[in-house]
């Protein structure tokens, strides 16, 4: 995440030395089995002894130490802040624990054997992130082959097929503002497509998706190498504020350390420092414990979920904070941990808030082990699912709730199955339409429900959805079987198989006519007092 000069790797690496040196002296080491334990409770102790902190400052002085620039510290800081929950996880320490963690927040790390479907959900979420940060943006991620040679999709929440259609394109200066940045190494702006050269082989691809604009930042990795190229595009002429530009070249940096993590364990091992900022800040619980379960550190994440403050949370055996109906199943997961019978787990389990409160978790669990294979100390990623606890329990109880809001909402929901087109629907859209429950249409009839001036858009739009995957919202007018008109909302979706086939057309029906009789009123008030 940030590239250090051999010079200043040189400087950094004397202090590691210098630091653990210092531990050894003050008496940690023969208190603790690992360096990175001892240093750990140093530093803890540091925060709170002035006396030690005066010893540390001396010891500095005396070896003449210099740290890592604070501009780039700085740098670091800044990544944290606008993307805390990715790149703390990214920087994870423990293969199996992350891996767990991905199966909730849909985030691959760690693994050198990360299958595509994973990398592209880390790339997705990053994606997601930097169009909330930018407004009305949309971005897309372009992976570049390993042979550097073609484009590959990365990710794109907001581009449809576009990315697909870019997937295996050649790259080359010439080849879209993507390409240009790829070749180049550097950024490239495109503040106008339609009079851009770059794109002029792209142009109808840019205008079938209402690109207007594009800026393009590669990912580099350590030695300078593409690894994918980060592109924001506007749907209307416009080029990048510095501010703009300040937050896509640290996303692109992100991008490019979470690629080289799927890519190659070694080339992307961080230092402990990088380590315990990830950790101090990650919007997750995570707990560092001994492997006879003491915590050696908590970060401010878990310390919230549980009431207490991190100096509270210091020495304190999980098993006590567990509820007393979880901890048989809690020991027997632990001890087959410790034996070496299983690398990790996942439990579900109740913990004891400072309060007395129960706390709903979901634990991710994995045993850090020394190069003999001895427990070296226990990962657990805590994700708080107490409000989800009481969600599932609030849904089981609001089930008959739901169908009275239906029916007073006038809301109903529909389905066609293909390739068939077999009708199925919901009481309410029996209702709508003036039809007693469990009444049953055709396709045809279901259309033919719509006035005849309206019957062309739905049925477009039905049919775009079937071939494209094209969603719609209408508002248009019917006839119930009674003969009356009404106006209804019309919603649908398409539904695929794990394939990607659309197998089925779902969506919802409204009934809406009091709301437009009542915006009819208004437009006739207004329009007397005008």
């Amino acid at each position: 995440l940030v590239r250090l000069t051999d010079d200043e790797r040189r400087r950094y690496e004397a202090c590691d030395v210098a630091y653990r040196t210092f531990v050894a002296e003050r008496g940690y080491r023969e208190r603790y089995d690992d360096a990175t334990t001892a240093w750990k409770v140093f530093m803890a102790e540091t925060r709170r002894s002035p006396a030690a902190r005066r010893a540390f400052r001396a010891f500095r002085e005396r070896e003449g130490l210099v740290t890592l620039p604070s501009a780039k510290l700085r740098e670091t800081e800044r990544l944290l802040r606008l993307f805390p929950a990715e790149t703390a996880l990214i920087f994870c320490g423990s293969a199996d624990a992350a891996e767990r963690v991905s199966r909730r927040f849909a985030i691959p790390m760690i693994t050198a054997h990360t299958p595509a479907s994973e990398r592209k959900a880390l790339l997705d979420r990053i994606a997601r992130a930097m169009e909330q940060t930018l407004g009305s943006a949309r971005v897309a991620i372009f992976l570049v082959d390993p042979d550097g040679l073609r484009f590959r999709h990365g990710a794109a929440p907001q581009l449809g097929d576009y990315t697909a259609k870019i997937d295996g394109v050649p790259i080359g200066a010439e080849v879209g503002t993507c390409g240009a940045a790829i070749v180049a190494r550097r950024q490239v702006i495109s503040a106008d497509l339609e009079s851009d050269p770059l794109w002029k082989d792209l142009l109808p691809l840019a205008r079938e998706h209402r690109l207007r604009a594009c800026w393009s930042t590669p990912a580099l990795d350590i030695d300078g190498k593409p690894l994918a190229t980060f592109a924001v595009y506007c749907d209307h002429p416009r080029a990048p504020t510095a501010e703009e530009l300040d937050v896509v070249n640290r996303a692109a940096r992100l991008v490019a350390v979470a690629i080289q993590r799927v890519r190659s364990i070694e080339a992307l091992r961080t230092s402990e420092a990088t380590f315990r900022e990830a950790f101090r800040d990650a919007a997750i619980g995570i707990v560092m414990a001994a492997p006879e379960g003491p915590i050696i550190e908590a970060n401010a994440a878990f310390a919230r979920i549980l009431g207490y403050t991190q100096e509270e949370l210091r020495g304190v055996d999980l098993r006590t904070l567990t509820h007393p109906d979880d901890l048989p199943l809690n020991v027997t997961l632990r001890e087959e941990l410790l034996s070496g019978r299983r690398d990790s787990y996942v439990i579900e389990k109740r913990y004891r808030s400072k309060m007395g409160d129960s706390v709903w978790v979901r634990n991710s669990v994995a045993m850090r082990r020394d190069a003999a294979g001895r427990p070296r100390n226990a990962i657990i990623v805590t994700e708080d699912i107490t409000r989800q606890k009481m969600a599932e329990e609030e849904l089981r109880q609001s089930q008959a709730l739901l169908q009275v809001a239906s029916r007073m909402g006038q809301l109903g929901g529909w389905q066609v199955r293909l390739p068939d087109r077999r009708m199925i629907w919901s009481e309410q859209v029996s209702a709508i339409h003036g039809l007693p429950p469990g009444a049953n249409v055709t396709f045809d009839e279901a259309i033919a429900s719509y006035v005849p001036e309206c019957r062309p858009a739905i049925r477009d739009a039905f049919e775009r959805c079937v071939a494209e995957g094209t969603a719609w919202d209408l508002e248009l007018e019917m006839t119930t079987v009674q003969g009356g008109r009404i106006w209804v909302r019309s919603i649908g979706e398409p539904v695929r198989d794990e394939a990607g086939r659309i197998v089925a057309v779902q969506g919802a029906l409204q009934d809406i006519s009091e709301r437009r009789r009542a915006e009819a009123l208004l437009r006739e008030s207004e329009s007397r007092f005008q």
